[in-house]
């Protein structure tokens, strides 16, 4: 007997806070390897599964979004810039072997 996974397609548009459009935005399926980018005007187009509940759009120097599917087919985003505090500074450590990592310190 065969079984048939039911998918769905979900599309949307990422933006930034000003409504500017965001390319290269990743947008995964969590807890799965399914995933996909924005293009240069922020929309994306994603498969699911039935299972699938939560996708998650990351983009260095944004906020990571976690946006709840419930059914939808459309999904639209807007990330929020990263928050840098001005009084964070990022320090270049060498560890035991010889790796580089960065610690916070407090200017």
């Amino acid at each position: 007997m065969m079984s048939f996974i039911q998918t769905a397609t979900i599309t949307g548009r990422v933006t930034d806070e000003q409504s500017q459009p965001l390319a290269g935005v990743s947008v995964s399926v969590k807890g799965s390897r399914y995933a996909t980018s924005t293009d240069n005007n922020g929309n994306y187009l994603i498969t699911v599964g039935q299972n699938d509940r939560v996708l998650i759009f990351t983009l260095k120097g944004f906020e990571t979004e976690e946006v709840n599917i419930n059914s939808r087919t459309t999904i639209n985003v807007v990330l929020r810039s990263g928050i840098v505090r001005e009084n964070e500074v990022l320090t270049p450590v060498f560890g035991a072997r010889n790796e580089m990592m960065f610690s916070e310190a407090q200017a």
